[in-house]
């Protein structure tokens, strides 16, 4: 699947760049999503330990 993918990417060309930095850029939101998800998880975990004295 990710092979033709990738010959696709490497023939392409400028249309080839295009493909990638749109890839590029949805990789990017998928890897900061998790991260702000844990780090709001533990901005109100810590918070909640920190009114529950």
């Amino acid at each position: 699947m990710f092979r033709p993918l990738k010959n696709y990417l490497l023939t392409a060309g400028g249309g080839g760049i295009l493909v990638e930095q749109v890839f590029y850029f949805l990789f990017r939101r998928l890897a900061i999503a998790p991260r702000l998800l844990s780090l709001s998880f533990s901005l109100s975990l810590t918070l909640t330990v920190y009114y529950g004295r």
